[in-house]
């Protein structure tokens, strides 16, 4: 194997790498959920890949925004451990809402620490709670 950007052995390529065997791969865990988002065909090449993202940070791990959208610069990004968890698909449609002991907690990630947004009797009022919720987080109001 003719490997010539000489990265074949660091983070940010086994990020890659794993980014396209959960895509392509149906013995790799999650491919049916993964191959339905797919990934920005041009990041079939590595080069392509890095030119987007860049360098993976220490600590780091290569993150959809949208888990119902595909790998792609404008839907990727590098997140730590917290924000990962964050944005968990969970036994919800939305990311951020839990079921805990018959109700719904809204709750987002910020300065690694979970900041709860209140539980709800409704699945729909959790969901547009954890909606506000990332509007001001995306204001830099909380």
């Amino acid at each position: 194997m003719n490997i010539r950007h000489g990265m074949y052995k660091t983070p940010t390529y086994s990020s890659w790498r794993n980014m396209l065997e959960r895509c392509t791969r149906p013995d790799k865990r999650g491919h049916a959920k993964y191959n339905m988002v797919g990934y920005d065909p041009s990041w079939g090449k590595f080069e392509n890949f890095f030119k987007d993202m860049g360098q993976r940070p220490n600590g780091k791990t290569l993150d959809r925004e949208d888990n119902t959208k595909g790998y792609c610069k404008s839907n990727c990004q590098w997140s730590d451990v917290y924000q990962q968890n964050g944005n968990k698909d969970n036994n919800n449609n939305v990311v951020g809402v839990r079921k805990e002991s018959g109700k719904f907690r809204a709750y987002i990630y910020k300065n690694k620490k979970k900041i709860s947004l209140g539980t709800y009797a409704k699945y729909e009022e959790a969901v547009s709670a954890r909606h506000r919720g990332e509007d001001v987080w995306k204001s830099k109001l909380i």
